[in-house]
């Protein structure tokens, strides 16, 4: 309980039994000062928080006509004690006496003067706090400062020693095969096997024995194989052999005088700085001796292996996806909720909006709520123009090798074939997709292997055989070692991305013994690499695409503060050809200025290729080697998410949250700020010269006009399907008809308008189609027209089908318009809160599965069934901005859907889970045949509303019912798309007053 009850239910207790104290008395909720505890103070916005105390006033009854304008002036405690004292002596002493008792302050029972507009004009209130207060000059040179990173929970964890507390589950030996058993002997009847390039088969030798080699010509290809028979534990092995295919298809490459460095990349996912330092010491200690040194003017590495540490290193989006886009491609992501984004003023895919982050780029791909923004020249998957990192080492003759510690195939977490086609040599991810099968064959579930990358298939078990067997963290590094060894003579160019310390569960005791188990196994890795034959030509990247965000953790402040700020060090020889004193002298500089993946792509494409580089790198990005980074680089220079930002003075917010900021989950997006007008005035971004083609034309179709938006004519296109329906419907001459939009010509145009303009919006926003949900599915009609209205619509239908023409209807249209047609069978009152979520982030691409429950959701609601709540259980399970609109009735003040007392739209609106509600009249219309709610020849005049979901209504019709309070309005994506319709200009001719 918080102390806002508790004097809540004094006040109301006083007023309700002692009114006349009450009226009579001055009551003041007051504080000495804002929040004052922790890490936060360090923060601007911490010390303006604790600089604006609470003051709350409720006047006696003789001052109720006080000027409320004093609310809005500069107030002290002073004014509380000079408002106390005049009380106080109003009774004792007449107003010449107590004019005569100097004070500081002013009275809050009397008019403030005009000088308390200003905080500096007030008198009693001290300069700095002014200076800290006032909105800063946009002229103002941003100060480069940032936070000092709190202190965190695991360090104490972290100081624990290892003899002491819980250590990670290590791999058992178990039951092994000998040599003699997988090389000389025929296996049982029941081993299975598999290797890279093959999937699990029953086998009877090893894949690799010398029968076997001479009868699969994948043989030179296979870079791991599984035995796994009964008893023993799950064999594993890994090799490399030089690959024919690979090596025929390097001699085809013209190579440069010298040959280009090796680039290891290994990625430890969910590491900040500080996290690597609490958990990976050994490691850090490693990479600190070898340390470039400062020598006055000049720079050397002692032993001849040069580590730098990037203290300043910037995440350039919130999670994997957005922070590999940069540092494997040097091309900008944006999120389609980001302000002044180009989601959809776009000509040619290229941005032409200034103020935009991607101002002058190309938009070359969308996945989900990711927009991809890269250089005019770039195009994807074309060699010699794709900035796709494995793309350009295969170009530069590299040999190449892409891992991940799951089997990511389908995932929608990583980069790989979801923003880039991966176009790798060798793929060690393959690992854990076989892995993954034979889990679920073991546990009698579902093999679908676009699912293996979820929890249920086995990839939280740390061995190959669950709790025995080959380690699976060190099964990568293992085949990186493999491969240095096996193509001595050529460039390598290998990524890993670790999960090892990817853990966001809940115990805090637990949470980095991965980390901490990594840490030795990464240390003999990165040393047997450097002392490789070779190691000479070899440069690696050690460093994490953010920090912890995710999981109860990220409520401490200090996970908030460290998810921005990615652990980040190179480790190479000071006998690259490319390196000079010069280049050592800004690197060392370098390491404790603004930098980010941009950076790092640019210097590794530059290690890459001394030739002239196609396609462009960012005009932005910095060559960490040949150029120095200036002290006084902004976010906003780097072209970095403020939101994220690590400058104080740039960052948006660094105000406490209860999670991570992550945009792209539908969960921690919740946990973004939204920035003020105040620091989104100054935060102006630097303009980089690409060809911005001419400003693109406003979309056609919706007509501009004085009196509103002209609704657009109907097309007869979706009336010949009307015809088809009507034919089958006739088939069965004794089934009732309920009725339909097809009596309803104003309801359609409207909304075959809506349908179309946001079917554009939102294929350009978000790459996907619009999605329409409807309660009962009739007779087919409003499906068709949905359908017909644009080709980017999807309809999912909800209805009990149990007419006998429903089923034959539903098949005529998915016939005409194919799969973009689903239907759900069974009541609406169960299977719409079963299906539909309003947890989905409604940027993503979903697909109806079957037995999922909560796995859909729609950005059209349309109530017509006969579920006294279907309109409400629509509203409780859609994002915010989702539209909603009900079938025609005779009279807005219906006791069931619209307007009656207890109707859906009344308690919709009474919660607020409904607003811009706008209601229109269709003509006068005689019955041509009967229907179940009107005979033949009668006449009907009906009214329906459309109004737009805010997104504040969660939980179940009940609560909504029983006037639940809801949480604060939603501003989304689609908010925004929805909004811009302006339902109040629409047809304004025949809008109706909405009931009261």
């Amino acid at each position: 309980m918080t102390l806002d009850d508790p004097i809540e239910s004094f006040l109301s207790n006083m007023r309700s039994s002692q009114a006349r104290a009450f009226d009579d008395s001055l009551i003041l909720v007051v504080s000495d000062h804002g929040f004052h505890y922790g890490s936060f103070l360090q923060t601007r916005e911490g010390k303006q928080e604790r600089a604006r105390p609470v003051l709350f006033m409720k006047p006696p009854r003789q001052y109720h006509g006080l000027d409320h304008t004093n609310k809005m002036k500069w107030t002290t405690p002073y004014d509380v004690h000079k408002t106390l004292r005049d009380i106080m002596l109003t009774e004792t002493l007449d107003e010449s006496q107590r004019s005569r008792i100097t004070s500081r302050g002013l009275s809050l029972l009397k008019p403030l003067p005009h000088s308390r507009t200003e905080c500096s004009s007030s008198d009693d209130i001290p300069k700095r706090y002014c200076d800290l207060l006032k909105a800063r000059n946009p002229n103002e040179e941003l100060n480069q400062s940032e936070m000092v990173s709190p202190a965190s929970m695991l360090s104490f964890f972290a100081d624990i020693p290892k003899c002491q507390k819980k250590a990670k589950e290590k791999c058992l030996t178990g039951t092994v095969l000998t040599e003699k058993e997988l090389f000389t002997n025929r296996f049982p009847e029941s081993c299975l096997c598999s290797t890279s390039h093959r999937n699990w088969y029953s086998c009877d030798e090893h894949p690799w024995s010398q029968e076997s080699a001479s009868t699969h010509p994948a043989y030179p290809q296979e870079y791991f194989a599984f035995v796994d028979c009964p008893d023993k534990t799950l064999h594993f092995e890994t090799r490399f052999e030089r690959d024919p295919d690979i090596l025929n298809g390097l001699d085809l490459i013209s190579h440069r005088n010298e040959r280009p460095p090796n680039i290891l990349f290994v990625e430890v996912d969910s590491v900040s700085i500080a996290h690597a330092d609490r958990h990976f010491p050994k490691t850090r200690e490693y990479l600190r001796k070898h340390r470039i040194r400062s020598g006055g003017s000049t720079y050397s590495c002692e032993s001849g292996i040069c580590a730098a540490d990037f203290t300043r290193f910037s995440v350039s989006g919130p999670n994997s996806i957005t922070n590999q886009v940069s540092a494997l491609s040097g091309c900008l992501t944006t999120h389609s909720s980001d302000a002044g984004t180009c989601a959809v003023d776009t000509d040619g895919n290229i941005c032409n909006v200034t103020e935009a982050r991607e101002f002058g780029l190309q938009r070359l791909k969308t996945f989900n709520d990711v927009s991809v923004w890269c250089s005019p020249d770039a195009i994807l998957d074309k060699p010699g123009a794709s900035p796709w990192m494995f793309d350009v080492a295969r170009e530069e003759g590299y040999v190449t090798f892409f891992a991940e510690e799951f089997c990511c195939v389908g995932s929608p977490w990583v980069t790989q074939d979801n923003i880039f086609p991966l176009n790798a040599h060798m793929e060690g991810y393959q690992v854990h997709c076989r892995l993954a099968e034979r889990y679920l064959r073991q546990t009698n579930q579902t093999i679908f292997p676009k699912k293996f990358w979820k929890g249920n298939a086995g990839g939280h078990l740390p061995c190959v055989d669950g709790h025995s067997g080959v380690d699976k963290s060190t099964i990568s590094l293992d085949q990186i070692k493999s491969m240095w060894n096996a193509y001595p003579d050529k460039p390598k160019f290998a990524f890993l991305n670790s999960l090892v310390a990817h853990d966001y569960s809940a115990r805090w005791d637990t949470v980095a013994l991965g980390a901490e188990s990594y840490d030795e196994k990464l240390l003999e890795f990165v040393t047997s690499i450097m002392s490789m034959k070779g190691a000479g030509d070899t440069m690696v990247i050690l460093r994490s695409d953010h920090g912890l965000q995710g999981g109860p953790m990220t409520n401490d402040y200090s996970t908030q503060i460290e998810h921005s700020r990615p652990w980040t060090q190179m480790l190479f020889s000071s006998t690259i050809e490319a390196i000079s004193p010069k280049s050592l002298a800004n690197l060392e500089k370098n390491q404790r200025r603004l930098a980010s993946g941009f950076d790092l792509y640019t210097t590794l494409r530059s290690f890459m290729s001394t030739e002239e580089l196609s396609p462009s790198l960012p005009p932005w990005s910095i060559n960490l080697f040949t150029n120095e980074i200036p002290k006084s680089r902004s976010c906003g220079d780097a072209k970095l998410d403020l939101e994220l930002c690590r400058n104080e003075n740039e960052k948006v917010s660094s105000v406490l949250q209860f999670g991570t900021c992550n945009k792209y989950d539908s969960k921690q997006i919740y946990f973004c700020p939204n920035p003020s007008n105040e620091r989104a005035a100054v935060l102006s971004l630097p303009k980089h010269k690409y060809a911005v083609p001419k400003q693109a034309s406003p979309p056609k179709g919706i007509a501009i006009a004085n009196k509103g938006v002209q609704v657009l004519n109907s097309t007869s296109l979706w009336k010949k399907a009307w015809k088809d329906i009507d034919n089958i419907v006739a088939s069965s001459p004794k089934s009732k008809i309920s009725g339909g939009i097809f009596l309803y010509p104003r309801q359609q145009s409207l909304l075959q308008t809506i349908v179309r303009r946001l079917a554009d919006g939102v294929i350009k926003s978000f790459g996907r189609p619009l999605r329409i949900c409807e309660t009962g599915f009739g007779s087919g009609h409003s499906a068709a027209m949905f359908l017909d209205a644009s080709p980017n619509v999807t309809v999912l239908s909800f209805d009990r089908f149990d007419r006998p023409y429903q089923i034959p209807a539903a098949n005529k249209l998915k016939d005409i318009y194919g799969g973009r047609l689903q239907w759900v069978e069974g009541d609406s009152c169960l299977t719409v809160p079963k299906v539909l979520s309003p947890g989905i982030n409604p940027v993503k691409n979903v697909e109806l599965e079957e037995d999922n429950e909560s796995s859909y959701q729609c950005d059209i609601l349309h109530g017509s069934s006969l579920c006294p709540h279907d309109n409400i259980d629509l509203v409780l399970n859609s994002p915010p901005g989702a539209i909603l609109t009900s079938t025609a009735m005779n009279s807005l003040l219906d006791k069931d859907v619209y307007f009656g007392e207890n109707a859906q739209w009344t308690m919709l609106r009474r919660s607020d889970c409904i607003k811009n509600i706008t209601c229109f009249q269709e003509d006068e219309l005689s019955l041509a045949k009967d229907f179940i709610f009107k005979k033949k020849n009668s006449i009907i005049k009906h009214s329906f509303c459309i109004a737009i979901v805010t997104g504040k209504c969660i939980g179940t019709f009940d609560e909504i019912k029983d006037r639940v309070e809801v949480s604060g309005e939603q501003q989304q994506p689609l908010h925004r798309l929805t909004a811009s319709l302006n339902l109040g200009n629409m047809d304004q001719a025949n809008q109706v007053e909405v009931p009261k």
